[in-house]
């Protein structure tokens, strides 16, 4: 709650001086999906992150236009302040339930497979580095789709891609920032899955973190972003990762990799995580670094 002494122009025909009080969110679970909107247009439209913050919180104070320009800097440092959480909170919170009839995932991943992550992620890396749209809409045809209850197929996707095509920008920006907050926030739950320079295995080894470079002698994975190959084949490489990733897991205790894929994303991180930790207890190994995950969001 921030309180404010607005100076209200008198053609407006109001009190001057008033003593205003107004509610802010104070995380994205008490954010609405017009805020976020404001939010969104606030990103867009912002120049520098200070231009962002205000925007941010002319759009999210339910304030008047004309309340708020009379602030001074001293008030909009304190609205400033108290929103300060948006750039420390990860977007973890599904803005958008449905999308055009569409049902998208549950807040945190929560109704997220694995398989679907996986095929989500890679979409996501390669977004990252490409900015290219097209790969943007396929990435939220893996979260949305007609019916959740059925099982994610890379055919069925193809078929109601071009509705999703048409989907308004900032909703294709928003789903964009969960899935990357989503990461963050992987990133900090398991982090014996996620640290170091690429995927770890549940028996201790690791994988790439990015897809191997035929063309390099040594095997190496590229150095930076712009090293990446672009196209299909690249699209594929955060996928390749975690079905690496998946191949490991085994059998006994997880099934089929076909079975696997259509597990729940956090019941197969939970038990991964725990062997992991098990395994590198075992092994006296050191306490992970800073994730390969949270490295490819920031």
């Amino acid at each position: 709650m921030v309180n404010l002494d607005v100076t209200i122009p008198t053609k407006f025909r109001l009190l001057p001086n008033k003593r205003i009080k107004r509610a802010v969110p104070e995380n994205w679970a008490e954010v609405t999906v017009k805020q976020f909107f404001g939010y969104l247009k606030a990103l867009k439209l912002g120049r520098t992150a200070t231009e962002v913050r205000l925007l941010t919180a002319r759009y999210l104070l339910p304030l008047p236009w004309y309340l708020f320009y009379t602030l001074n800097r001293v008030q909009l440092a304190q609205i400033t302040y108290e929103l300060r959480w948006m750039n420390q909170l990860p977007l973890t919170i599904s803005m958008f339930k449905t999308i055009n009839g569409f049902v998208g995932p549950g807040d945190s991943f929560s109704t997220l497979t694995i398989g679907e992550f996986a095929a989500a992620s890679a979409y996501y890396d390669q977004y990252r580095g490409t900015h290219n749209p097209e790969l943007l809409d396929y990435l939220i045809a893996v979260l949305y789709r007609p019916d959740r209850t059925k099982r994610f197929s890379a055919e069925a996707m193809e078929s109601y891609l071009p509705k999703l095509r048409k989907v308004h920008p900032d909703i294709k920006l928003g789903v964009y920032l969960y899935l990357g907050g989503c990461l963050s926030e992987l990133a900090n739950r398991y982090p014996r899955l996620f640290s170091g320079p690429g995927l770890a295995r549940p028996d201790g080894s690791r994988g790439g973190g990015r897809p191997r470079d035929p063309a390099r002698p040594d095997g190496d994975p590229p150095k930076a972003d712009g090293e990446t190959r672009r196209g299909t084949a690249g699209r594929q490489s955060a996928k390749t990762d975690w079905l690496d990733f998946m191949r490991h897991l085994p059998s006994e205790k997880f099934g089929t990799l076909e079975q696997i894929e259509q597990s729940g994303l956090h019941a197969v991180l939970e038990v991964a995580h725990r062997m992991m930790n098990d395994s590198q207890k075992q092994k006296g190994g050191m306490p992970p670094t800073r994730s390969h995950a949270a490295r490819r969001i920031h």
